[in-house]
């Protein structure tokens, strides 16, 4: 094996040995199952640092290219090998309203292919039935033991209950990328603040929020800051009954987030009437939500749908209809599942990890959906 490196140019030294293996393999001068020198070989054959030998052959190991095995060595896969990652989602994917959670699945599985990763989708882990989850996790700690081509490389977790997997999952030796407030998160502040300030820069003085942060039992209260410190900075008065928190005291099962924005949005029509009270301004949390307030609105006649202003919060490649108009607050799908698979390559590679939490803010669409 003839394995001749000369670092020479500026790019740092394990750039330089990641591209000269990598040119190898693609031009099958090393073959499939070839099995490298040891690092500390390869450091003194190149006169360079071990440690940027371990870093180089970690990252093409964490793309698939290469096998580390402990007492074994390192050898090379055959080319159509890839690195499998897991893709484990709480809710089941095949509730029709569960679209954000399809869509960031999507998102993924784009983004892991891109890099040149395949793929395993482990959904319904919120369910509330035991015996079904536990299925889904077996499978899922049969496929991680499972001695396949490449093997699991890492695990993306999104909106899994904490608990919920057991030790054989937890423990596995493998990265594993949260989307959550520690790693990556949306900024719902910023969402709150700028639907303030647009509503207040079009003459809305009196704002209400229908938020959905509760009904799925989350703990983050960004949002209301934001709802307040624009409020505050335009010189609005609100207050709690300025807000309104979806309930899911009726839930049977089958009660979906579209009926219960419509419900609770006809009894707060009512209530605005009572009163002779009406907002100008409204803000949405959920698009999904907005949906059935749409209807409502809806049911109330044009006249009612001219007095709001609405903004609501949505995914940018998800798109409702609200049967009102309504301006977007979009999140990028795309940029959250980037920034998590990027993460996750990092881990493998054991390359450092940028600053984290990371914090993804959306921007209002121009136009009214």
């Amino acid at each position: 094996m003839n394995l001749d490196l000369v670092v020479q140019t500026a790019d740092p030294v394990h750039v330089q040995i990641e591209r000269y293996l990598r040119g190898q393999i693609q031009r099958a001068a090393l073959k499939p199952g070839a099995r490298l020198p040891s690092s500390r070989e390869l450091a003194r054959k190149w006169d360079v640092d071990y440690k940027a030998v371990q870093r180089a052959l970690k990252r093409m190991a964490a793309d698939g290219l290469l096998e580390r095995a402990p007492r074994r060595g390192t050898f090379v896969r055959a080319q159509t090998a890839k690195a499998t990652v897991g893709i484990l989602i709480g809710p089941s994917l095949l509730v029709p309203e569960h679209y954000f959670h399809r869509a960031l699945a999507a998102a993924l599985k784009k983004e892991t292919g891109d890099r040149g990763w395949r793929s395993r989708l482990y959904d319904d882990l919120r369910n509330t039935n035991a015996k079904a989850v536990s299925v889904i996790i077996q499978q899922l700690i049969d496929d991680i033991r499972c001695p396949a081509e490449a093997g699991f490389k890492g695990l993306l977790w999104i909106s899994v209950p904490p608990g919920r997997l057991k030790d054989e999952v937890l423990q596995a030796r493998l990265p594993k990328v949260l989307l959550d407030e520690e790693t990556i998160y949306f900024d719902i502040y910023d969402f709150t603040r700028k639907a303030v300030d647009y509503l207040a820069q079009r003459g809305c003085r009196h704002l209400f929020y229908f938020r959905s942060g509760a009904l799925s039992g989350g703990k983050d209260t960004r949002d209301l800051d934001g709802f307040w410190d624009g409020a505050s900075a335009h010189g609005l008065k609100v207050g709690q009954n300025s807000i309104h928190n979806l309930k899911r005291t009726e839930w049977a099962g089958r009660t979906t987030v579209e009926s219960l924005g419509r419900d609770q949005m006809r009894a707060l029509l009512d209530r605005w009437d009572q009163a002779g009270a009406w907002p100008d301004g409204l803000i949405v949390r959920d698009d999904v939500a907005m949906r059935g307030i749409g209807l409502a609105l809806q049911e109330r006649g044009a006249k009612i749908i001219a007095k709001l202003r609405i903004v609501c919060c949505a995914s940018e490649e998800i798109q409702h209809l609200y049967a009102a108009p309504v301006v977007r607050y979009e999140f990028p799908l795309t940029e959250i599942a980037r920034q998590m698979v990027a993460l996750l390559w990092k881990s493998a590679a054991g390359d450092p990890l940028p600053p984290l939490p990371i914090v993804i803010r959306g921007k209002l669409a121009d136009t009214c959906a």
